[in-house]
């Protein structure tokens, strides 16, 4: 992994909050038959859950799903939900439909089915959406080389990522199942990734589709295998940083802040007043133990699973009164460095769900 980079927080909302988000939650989208479930996402827990509902393995999800809970640790279980995806009724469309519906109830989007159409209209949809999204997705097996290397310049969004595989194993479905069976703790897709039996592309084909700039904005991630070690070549960058932990962990870091600085704001205001005993040094201390008490951190950043020590991480309180806080921290998360700056004011509209 790329480590000692910068991550800067610019898009996630910052209406306050007073729960956490669940980021494990992930929903796969069935393309090509609808599954009636009062048009909301119909929950599996498990392979047989989803042949009672008349899938066979002839279907994209069935393959989709063995990989997904063969994932390990196994996730306990999988949104599902299924219309015919057209020219007009396309992911795009059917996504945003579905999030007004069940508002903010999946963290990764999944595909069964990953032509390059659909990735474009998933793409536009994460873009569009005003709520945070990841998806990890695989282009079908039977993609060209040349067609995947084009869609790596129209796929804009940082929170999708594509990796690269030519064989009938779901690497996306085994990524995002082990990543969403242990948020939101940090073991890094760096280290999932190692699980996936690596793809046959030639070096050549490699290069052009990764790239030779690891600063660049676009790019395609490809798992191979190295002289009997599975390498995964990065492609992609998301602001000068590789593989998916270091979103993922300033979304979660992020949210954290922001559930536990609306709850300090709240219990100062229970009194009525402002509670003028706290003085910068025990507000950065608060923000500090916010932090540790809703990540674990990779042994290899810190052994100690505190993200201060060694001078691995700060957070400073620039702005406090009794409806209104401002902080910036920055610290290490699964090797990259992540910069968080972010002003909650509870005057303003509070998120509760």
């Amino acid at each position: 992994m790329s480590r000692n980079r910068m991550v800067e927080i610019t898009d996630v909302s910052t209406n306050v909050a007073l729960t956490n988000r669940d980021f494990g939650a992930t929903l796969l989208l069935v393309t090509n038959k609808a599954i009636d479930s009062d048009s909301l996402p119909y929950t599996i827990t498990s392979l047989q859950e989803l042949i009672d509902l008349g899938f066979t393995d002839t279907d994209l999800a069935y393959r989709y799903v063995i990989d997904f809970f063969g994932s390990n640790p196994k996730p306990s279980s999988l949104q599902i939900y299924g219309e015919v995806v057209s020219t007009t009724n396309t992911v795009e469309y059917v996504l945003s439909s579905l999030e007004q519906r069940a508002k903010d109830s999946f963290y990764f989007v999944a595909l069964d089915d990953t032509k390059l159409d659909n990735l474009k209209s998933l793409d536009n949809f994460m873009k569009a959406s005003k709520y945070t999204h990841y998806a990890v997705v695989s282009p079908s097996k039977d993609a060209a080389v040349a067609d995947i290397i084009a869609l790596q310049e129209e796929l804009t969004s940082k929170r999708l990522l594509v990796l690269a595989y030519d064989k009938d194993y779901r690497a996306d479905a085994n990524l995002v199942g082990t990543k969403s069976s242990v948020l939101p703790y940090s073991t890094p897709m760096a280290e999932a990734v190692m699980t996936i039996p690596e793809s046959s592309y030639s070096l050549t084909e490699i290069n052009q589709m990764a790239g030779d700039d690891v600063e660049r904005a676009t790019g395609i991630n490809v798992v191979t295998n190295e002289e009997g070690i599975v390498t995964t070549t990065y492609g992609k960058s998301v602001d000068g940083i590789t593989w998916a932990d270091n979103v993922i962990g300033a979304d979660m870091i992020d949210e954290a802040l922001r559930k536990g600085w609306t709850q300090a704001l709240i219990e100062r205001n229970a009194t009525g007043k402002f509670d003028v005993r706290y003085g910068s040094a025990e507000l950065n201390e608060i923000g500090r133990q916010i932090i540790q008490g809703f990540v674990t951190y990779d042994w290899l950043d810190n052994i100690n699973g505190n993200p201060f020590s060694d001078g691995l991480g700060d957070l400073v309180v620039v702005v406090y009164s009794n409806r209104k806080i401002e902080y910036k921290t920055t610290l290490t998360f699964s090797g990259c460095i992540i910069a968080i700056s972010n002003v909650l004011d509870i005057n303003e509209k509070t998120s509760v769900s």
